[in-house]
């Protein structure tokens, strides 16, 4: 199971640190943004359409 987080501000970056990197977690799947109305995924492997996997989970990473 991958593990996604909606956004790519710093401060979902600073979840990534403190979930992924300081618990040495490896089911990071990348972060989920929007380009119009589409979901795109920005991970480790570059950016591609979000294709909804059913055995995924997501953070949310966004702050109001």
């Amino acid at each position: 199971m991958k593990t996604y987080i909606l956004g790519n501000s710093g401060f979902a970056r600073e979840i990534f640190e403190q979930i992924f990197i300081r618990n040495h977690k490896n089911n990071f799947g990348g972060f989920i943004i929007l380009n119009g109305d589409k979901p795109f995924v920005i991970g480790s492997d570059g950016s591609y359409e979000f294709e909804y996997p059913s055995d995924s989970s997501f953070i949310v990473g966004t702050r109001s």
